[in-house]
């Protein structure tokens, strides 16, 4: 089994894709087959996530048990597709319950495979800081460039770029082409990849972390400077102190560099000024989204309306002007379309996972719980599960976090076997 590397090269060649291709942006490309038209992103990740759930299948035919871990993914799956059955727009409905499917659940499932074997998962360390490094170095080149290159190719027709960001705010977006899911895509890669430099100790390697977090930084999100300097500090204390120093005094002459410029020195001002933060955070959408929540929740408490459902049935729950599409809240989202039959099996799913991911801290284990905790804190801010690439990378990672799990757990018993043996 060691000896097959196939599976690292399809899920680093899948989450590069996701990451450089801006799927979001694509919503009428695809291939017309009779009368039915098939979406690129289902032409894309259909086959990979088949893939990866076959080679996940040969996995539990040779290990005979079905890990805890997918257990509750597919609770939560199937919550999902319940609240699809009495949801109005059900072809929203489906498409996101099966891209989810076919997307971040697949990479989750070939990552847990690719982490239960020692050699398979040192490849993978060895990677995913790069696939992270090109994604953000990407989103820097664009801005060098002063166009947003990628992500502009796939609006559709009469919509132009400027209409969503504007090149002149020098705010980093990539093919994802939005700073704060660009940045909860690169948290989740950041610890991993600050790891293994720590672990390796060469330029080669610290070049990874460096473009990744300098690419979190021209994002200019809060909540990504919040989530990328805890998982600095806990990596770089963990492992050598004085090495920690350094690596500060290095970032922070980096981020100066940065910031030296005028536009970001004012993108800088804008986002860190206090009193503009509470604004900000107490404005109408922020504040009335919770009260909007609760009131789908109230009239749909078990099931919700209707997954996928909330931006086509804002307006009418809705008691403030303005109201937007997206409650920009993972949870939330799940409360008002899921009702709480679908917000529990997340919460539990959450659960399970970072307690996991904790409790084997120790080693390599603690940037893959610095990766995870990062996201599902981000999502209070975010509705990440509905954008491919932050939803592939964070649950790759979680399953590659519970793949070395299990090989713990082997090797645990294994090793009480031979003892009573």
């Amino acid at each position: 089994m060691t000896g097959r590397r196939w599976e690292n090269a399809l899920l680093a060649a899948t989450l590069a894709v996701a990451g450089l291709i801006p799927f979001n942006y694509l919503p009428n490309s695809g291939l017309t087959l009779g009368a039915a038209r098939v979406p690129l992103t289902f032409l894309v990740f259909a086959p990979l996530g088949t893939a990866a759930f076959i080679r996940f299948a040969f996995w539990l035919k040779e290990n005979g048990r079905f890990p805890t871990f997918f257990t509750l993914v597919a609770v939560f799956v199937a919550s999902l597709a319940v609240s699809c059955l009495f949801a109005p727009e059900k072809n929203a409905a489906v498409s996101t319950v099966a891209g989810f499917l076919l997307r971040s659940v697949a990479m989750a499932a070939l990552a847990f495979v690719i982490a239960s074997d020692d050699e398979k998962r040192a490849l993978f360390m060895a990677w995913i800081p790069w696939v992270g490094a090109a994604v953000a170095l990407g989103a820097l080149a664009e801005l060098a460039a002063g166009r947003y290159l990628i992500f502009e190719r796939g609006l559709p027709p009469g919509v132009h770029h400027r209409e969503l960001w504007r090149p002149d705010l020098g705010i980093a977006l990539g093919a994802i082409g939005q700073p704060l899911p660009l940045s909860a895509f690169l948290n989740a890669v950041f610890p991993l990849a600050l790891w293994r430099w720590c672990q390796r100790r060469d330029g080669w390697t610290l070049a990874a972390p460096i473009i990744i977090g300098a690419a979190i930084f021209m994002t200019f999100r809060r909540t990504g400077y919040v989530v990328l300097a805890f998982s600095t500090i806990v990596v770089l204390m963990s492992t050598d102190r004085k090495a920690a120093v350094r690596i500060v005094l290095g970032v922070a002459i980096v981020l100066i560099g940065l910031a030296a410029h005028p536009r970001s020195r004012k993108n800088l001002t804008e986002r860190l000024n206090p009193s503009m933060t509470v604004k900000e955070l107490s404005a109408g959408h922020r504040v009335e989204v919770y009260r909007t929540a609760g009131r789908f929740l109230r009239e749909h408490p078990f099931i919700g309306i209707g997954t996928r459902q909330y931006e086509k049935q804002i307006a009418g729950y809705a008691t403030y002007d303005n109201a937007l599409g997206t409650p920009d809240n993972q949870y939330l989202r799940l409360l008002a379309e899921n009702g709480l039959l679908g917000f529990s099996a997340f919460v539990g799913l959450c659960g399970f996972l970072l307690v996991s991911l904790w409790q084997n801290r120790a080693g390599e284990g603690l940037p893959f719980f610095l990766s995870a905790a990062g996201f599902v804190a981000t999502m209070v801010f975010l509705d990440g599960l509905y954008w491919p690439a932050p939803s592939m990378m964070f649950m790759a990672i979680a399953g590659a976090g519970m793949g070395r799990i299990e090989r713990s757990r082997r090797e645990t018993m294994t090793h009480a076997s031979s003892l009573r043996g």
